[in-house]
């Protein structure tokens, strides 16, 4: 095929290819066509030989049979490479094909090997850096080797680091780049460990121009105002290094639009520098949500500038409106700040806030859950909305084409913005209730907003009502949510009552039925002989009791009397069927079981619930903490408790331990003797004016034991009870 002359080649066969031309080193040194060779033998892949390019390469004559090829493309595959992968490197790098086996190759892969780079890691590094086995030396690579080692901290560091993120580490020049790289952040008073720990994450800067990277530590002093003795140095290095001062100073000035001053933006990059690697559109939404929508002040933002990093779709919006329901319908002990259920990790927050709740509000989970319909092809919603989308149907009746427009899906969900729901509202508002596609806006939809309206309910609770109960627009007729209205307003006594009652307590009263639940649970509580004025106050305060369903409402009315032994006529009896309504016949029975383990009787839990029917509905572990704690601990008598039943509400780390630590300190300095149920049962501004203050000065160690030292004194006593 091929026909070599002592002046050149012949055969138009063959391309010329400029980059793997190599000029002959000395006029004494012959040329070899290691293409032709490629093409003429079948050891390498027909791809690798599919486009041959003519390369002069240099060999002494001397060393022909030494440096067979044969024997370099026999080791390779020995090593473990297929034919494609041989075929890829030798085109790749020609020169290879005469280097000395036994004095080069096989050393360089020894050291690898030694280092735990064997096997696929050894092929794939290979493959990757086929220049590693030609251009670097045993010793330059052994040197790269042990620099590594040193610098990430052990062999698995360095050998990861080489294998699944930076291969090209073996070929950057030990003395010009790495080791000035490393230098130049030690001088900047950064520790080693803290080195380590910025290269196993940050490797590309080990390898990067050392000029540049001078530049860009210089521009953290500068631009950041970050001093290099920081311990957060390094990570706002990071900042610069990934932005232009151009860019830098165009974020500073977005920050600014909104009301930040220039010391605000600092303190904040101080504090979370990644914020301001976040795109500045995302930045201006989150921005908006917090301080315009819901009034944070900067100085929120400031002090907790990781609140601006997370996702707004996958998070914000999602994790603020399931909290939002949960703290309208009471179901959480405390709540909690925005940053502290927004840093939680979704595992935990589903454990704390999602899961707890699936059986009680299962339409809720599934919201949060998410379930995807019309929403992921509708480009009305976000895209971050509809990144992972289910299969929903959404029913759609048969209609006239004269009523396709009318009904057009874009028209309700332009309407639900307009009314100012965001896009993760509608989207679970949607997804709820499907049916609401189909509405028709003007007749059916904008009625029921202005009724709603009329009775106060507008602004961010309207928004609030209807995310929250969707099958409020689409469940019932006007003429039934004005009945519904109408009856709310005279019976709770004034539309201020009757509005707080649907926004902050139970906005599912709109979705009761009025002839079939609320007048029937309204006619069997009057039965009972309460008064109107009582039962008044009572559903002010507990409307969630009369949208129960009325069969249970009469059973948990007789067992009032028949388990609790309160009789209808007693102040105390509404308050016994709160319990009963909330608590089923086994809940009750094992509230009961818990005090009997402690030695009660049956009738010293019925003699508590007569004083103080609420203590049924304190959570099992709160009573058994408490009854324990002033049991076992402070040694009372069930009597005690039994005429005392407050005492086992109150929280045992935020009330009972840390006056029970003051109460202490006053009966060892003989300052006052309080009985404890005093000292625990008075308000907070009391406690301290009479227990505290007047002894701070004389006694410092009291007011450390209630103010400053109450981390201590729980986990202390918290100690005690568990050795107990």
């Amino acid at each position: 095929m091929l026909n070599l002359c002592s002046n050149g080649v012949r055969g138009s066969a063959l391309m010329l290819h400029p980059r793997t031309l190599v000029r002959p080193h000395s006029a004494s040194i012959d040329y070899v066509l290691f293409e032709g060779y490629l093409v003429n033998n079948p050891a390498p892949s027909r791809r690798a030989a599919s486009t041959p390019t003519l390369t002069k390469v240099p060999v002494c004559r001397s060393s022909e049979k030494k440096n067979n090829p044969n024997s370099t493309i026999d080791f390779l595959k020995k090593i473990g490479l297929d034919d494609s992968q041989v075929g890829k490197i030798v085109n790749y790098r020609p020169r290879l094909l005469r280097c000395k086996v036994e004095k080069t190759l096989i050393p360089k892969i020894r050291v690898l090997q030694d280092f735990g780079i064997c096997g696929s890691e050894l092929i794939s590094v290979i493959v990757s850096c086929p220049f590693l086995l030609l251009n670097v030396s045993r010793n330059r690579l052994l040197a790269k080797l042990d620099f590594l080692k040193s610098t990430l901290g052990s062999v698995e560091n360095a050998r990861n680091a080489i294998i699944k993120r930076a291969r090209w580490l073996l070929f950057t020049s030990l003395t010009k780049t790495m080791q000035p790289n490393f230098e130049l952040l030690k001088s900047y008073g950064i520790s080693d460990e803290r080195l380590q720990k910025f290269f196993l994450g940050n490797l590309r800067y080990l390898c990067c121009n050392p000029t540049w990277f001078q530049e860009r530590l210089d521009s953290v002093e500068q631009v950041l105002g970050i001093p290099r003795g920081s311990d957060t140095f390094v990570l706002r290095f990071l900042v610069t290094v990934s932005l232009r001062k151009k860019t830098l100073q165009l974020k500073f000035e977005m920050f600014k639009r909104y009301g930040w001053s220039e010391s605000d933006v600092r303190v904040m990059a101080k504090r979370r520098p990644e914020c301001l690697l976040i795109k500045e559109a995302k930045l201006k939404t989150r921005v908006d949500f917090f301080i315009n929508k819901h009034g944070y002040e900067i100085g929120y933002l400031v002090t907790y500038p990781a609140l601006l990093c997370f996702s707004m779709e996958d998070r914000i919006l999602p994790r603020h409106a399931f909290l939002q329901v949960l703290q309208e319908k009471e179901l959480l002990r405390r709540n909690p700040s925005i940053y502290t259920y927004m840093r939680l990790t979704e595992s935990r927050f589903l454990d704390a806030y999602v899961l707890p709740f699936k059986d009680k509000l299962p339409e809720l989970y599934e919201a949060y859950a998410g379930k995807k319909g019309y929403l992921v092809n509708n480009p009305a919603f976000s895209r971050g909305a509809a990144s992972t989308p289910t299969l929903t149907k959404v029913p759609v009746l048969r209609v006239r084409r004269s009523s396709e427009k009318k009904n057009n899906p874009n028209s309700t969900i332009d309407f639900l913005k307009d009314i100012g729901l965001d896009d993760s509202k509608v989207e679970k508002i949607v997804k709820s209730n499907p049916l609401l596609l189909r509405s028709e806006v003007k007749k059916t939809l904008i009625p029921k907003i202005r009724d709603l309206e009329d009775l106060g309910i507008c602004g961010s609770e309207l928004i609030s009502l209807i995310a929250n109960n969707p099958y409020l627009l689409t469940s019932f007729s006007r003429n039934r949510l004005l009945a519904k209205l109408d009856f709310l307003k005279s019976f709770l006594g004034s539309v201020e009552n009757a509005r707080n009652a649907i926004v902050k307590k139970a906005y599912w009263l709109l979705s009761a039925s009025l002839t079939k639940v609320l007048q029937p649970n309204l006619k069997l509580l009057k039965s009972y002989g309460i008064s109107d004025e009582r039962l008044q106050k009572f559903l002010v305060k507990n409307p969630r009791c009369l949208s129960v369903n009325p069969k249970h409402v009469q059973e948990s009315l007789v067992r009032v009397e028949q388990e609790l032994g309160i009789p209808r006529e007693s102040g105390l009896f509404l308050y016994g069927f709160k319990v009963t309504v909330s608590l089923s016949k086994r809940d009750l029975e094992l509230k009961f079981e818990m005090f009997k383990r402690y030695g009660w009787s049956e009738s010293d839990v019925v003699a508590l619930a007569k004083r103080m029917p609420q203590v049924l509905l304190t959570s099992e572990a709160k009573l058994k903490t408490g009854v324990d704690f002033f049991m076992n601990k402070l040694g009372y008598e069930i009597g005690y408790l039994v005429a005392r039943p407050w005492l086992l509400t109150y929280s045992m780390e935020n009330r009972i331990l840390p006056r029970y630590a003051v109460w202490q300190v006053l009966q060892e300095k003989e300052l006052r003797n309080p009985s404890i149920s005093s000292v625990i049962t008075i308000t907070e501004s009391q406690f301290l004016n009479t227990y505290v203050l007047p002894f701070k000065d004389n006694f410092p160690e009291l007011y450390e034991a209630y103010v400053g030292g109450k981390k201590s004194v729980d986990s202390s006593v918290q100690k005690e009870n568990g050795k107990q």
